[in-house]
């Protein structure tokens, strides 16, 4: 699996100190968080950074981004920062071979020792 947040640190990114959505997030994706943020508690609850396919590194999360459906600020400050991180989610978005560490399929085919 990949990373997971928990909800406390995202209730901070999705409602912030005035309790109000990160403006640039996808308002529809900002209203699916807040039903999994409890007024109180759930700090145990997790949440995937790649909604779409969380448990493989693909393009989607990439996707994601340009949507504006980055879970965490860091993560859609790639998008809204600048021209060259923008081009950059574009190029990651359009292909999975960003993806690929090994093999077809994004997996490690052997692990050679020296």
């Amino acid at each position: 699996m990949l990373d997971f947040f928990a909800i406390d640190y995202v209730k901070g990114i999705v409602l912030g100190v005035t309790n109000l959505p990160d403006f640039t997030l996808d308002q529809s994706y900002a209203a699916q968080l807040r039903t999994r943020c409890p007024q109180s508690g759930g700090d145990q609850n997790l949440f995937p950074l790649d909604f779409v396919s969380p448990a493989t590194f693909d393009n989607a999360y990439f996707k994601n981004l340009l949507s504006f459906k980055g879970l965490l600020n860091s993560d859609q400050v790639l998008v809204n920062k600048n021209q060259e991180s923008l081009e950059l989610v574009k190029r990651y978005a359009e292909s999975n071979a960003v993806c690929r560490i090994n093999g077809e399929d994004g997996e490690h085919l052997s692990i050679d020792r020296p």
